[in-house]
């Protein structure tokens, strides 16, 4: 068996057995938590990011760090309540089997993402007449290929969707960034008196 058939293999069975383990509903969870902790961490940076630069000095580690703590809590949050349910779940027999089938269908389903992602980074990398000639004989090559045509199928949805987010989490980003504190604080320029005590350091220096 070709290497690169054994790897795709192993990439397959260590998914999916993790799908098994977890569970569907644990698996679904991770995945909703790890999104919508990002989201809430991008949009909740206006409110987070100029307490944080309060504390934290220089302000771009406090925007960082605000981010960062954001994310963690609502991650943690949100996966402790998909761990209690789930175990609610595994406690009905018939409903842990299917949990568990599901899973199973989840991991190799991640698996076939992951491979079709490799398949275009790698094709876009190699030309075709530059393509090691062991990949003729791979038997399961063509599994990747298949995954490769349909991620690009739906890449332009996923684009058009990015596109659309795009502009609200600059802003999100960009309100977090600013300190209304320090930016009131600041004035642009030099004040009367300022200029009339450099106008008498200039007058007795000459």
């Amino acid at each position: 068996m070709p290497t690169f058939d054994i790897i795709v293999l192993a990439i397959l069975v260590i998914s999916g057995g993790i799908g098994l383990y977890q569970g569907a509903v644990r698996e679904m969870i991770s995945a909703v938590s790890f999104m919508v902790a990002a989201i809430a961490a991008v949009y909740g940076l206006r409110f987070t990011g100029p307490f944080a630069q309060n504390l934290v000095h220089p302000e771009w580690v406090g925007t960082v760090l605000a981010l960062v703590v954001t994310f963690i809590l609502v991650f943690a949050g949100l996966r402790l309540l998909g761990a209690g349910i789930s175990q609610g779940i595994r406690g009905v027999p018939v409903l842990g089997a299917l949990d568990r089938t599901v899973g199973l269908g989840f991991g190799l389903l991640r698996a076939f993402i992951f491979l079709g992602a490799c398949n275009l980074a790698f094709n876009a990398a190699t030309p075709s007449s530059l393509r090691p000639a062991w990949l003729a004989e791979s038997k399961l090559y063509p599994l990747t290929e298949t995954a490769g045509a349909l991620l690009k199928a739906f890449a332009p949805k996923g684009m058009d969707a990015a596109d659309q987010l795009t502009p609200a989490l600059t802003r999100a980003v960009l309100d977090g960034s600013v300190n209304p504190q320090r930016d009131s604080g600041d004035s642009s320029g030099y004040d009367a008196g300022a200029r009339g005590g450099i106008d008498d350091l200039v007058e007795k220096a000459r």
